[in-house]
């Protein structure tokens, strides 16, 4: 594998691109009057706390990464450089939450911490009890978008009132973002089944099989099904939003299609990135109806 390709894999960059794209739209579109300066702040901390979480998981799993045979910038010779780049991202994510907290209300401090430690504990934990582990990342990625949420409605003291209806939507919006996640979560837990076996991790296909699992995903996206159907036929007047809304349905059709059809680890790592692609999609949401 390319060496740029795979320092950038190791990053996760394309993971973090999507955070601080999902975070403006939240700003965006949601509280519209943002701070710029403050939505940067909110960012990269949140980004830098995510990024060290990922690498410290990456030193934890250098055994198991090698019986799944994924390749990581981090191995063997470098693993303390970078455990100690990933605690001193950590650190610096959390500087830079105290003060996004400070300009806006300082116990918001608490989530930024706590995400910190939960990332700490995952890695040198949970990633054992992998079924939890998966719920736990899940729910940070929601709470680092209603945490941009929060933080920007408070900091620029807007009517709460004002903000009634639109919080309902973030808080669908976030609920997305944490089942997305988490059922591309269990597809890569398919994917390294293997290797989680051989080292005792208890993922839900460890626990209840892999059809078993691949079942519960695929009844999630027809759950996901009938709410873009649903949406796309509540307004027939907007024919932009139903074709938008359909190739959602799509596109969710063709993830169930080849999780299905996957036999090897190859076509779960398939199925996985086109989980992400749609994930992708679902988040875009807001900015396709603020077009039309």
């Amino acid at each position: 594998m390319n060496k740029l390709l795979l320092f950038t894999k190791t990053l996760r960059l394309a993971n973090l691109l999507m955070l601080a794209l999902v975070q403006f739209i939240v700003s965006h579109y949601f509280v519209q009057d943002y701070n710029l300066f403050h939505l940067i702040l909110i960012s990269l901390s949140t980004g830098l706390i995510a990024l060290g979480g990922y690498l410290l998981n990456d030193v934890q799993d250098l055994a198991i990464d090698a019986i799944n045979e994924k390749l990581k910038w981090i191995n063997s010779n470098n693993k303390d450089k970078w455990l100690k780049i990933s605690f001193g991202l950590l650190m610096i994510g959390l500087c830079l939450g105290f003060w996004a907290s400070y300009l806006s209300q300082l116990y918001f401090f608490i989530v930024f911490t706590l995400a910190a430690l939960s990332l700490i504990i995952y890695a040198y934990v949970l990633s054992k009890w992998k079924f939890v582990g998966n719920l736990l990342i899940s729910l940070l990625i929601s709470l680092a978008i209603l945490l941009c949420f929060y933080l920007e409605v408070n900091h620029l003291d807007f009517n709460r009132k004002f903000y009634g209806f639109d919080e309902l939507d973030m808080l669908i919006y976030a609920a997305i973002a944490f089942l997305l996640n988490w059922l591309r979560e269990l597809v890569k837990d398919i994917e390294d089944l293997t290797g989680d076996r051989m080292m005792k991790r208890l993922s839900l296909p460890v626990l209840i099989g892999a059809n078993a699992t691949a079942f519960i995903v695929g009844l999630v996206l027809l759950f996901f099904i009938c709410i873009f159907t649903y949406l796309a036929f509540q307004n027939p007047s907007m024919i932009s939003e139903k074709i938008y809304l359909l190739g959602l349905v799509f596109n969710t059709l063709v993830v169930i299609g080849f999780l299905f059809r996957a036999k090897k680890t190859e076509d779960y790592h398939t199925t996985s990135s086109l989980l992400k692609f749609l994930m992708f999609l679902g988040l875009l949401l807001p900015i396709f109806y603020s077009l039309f």
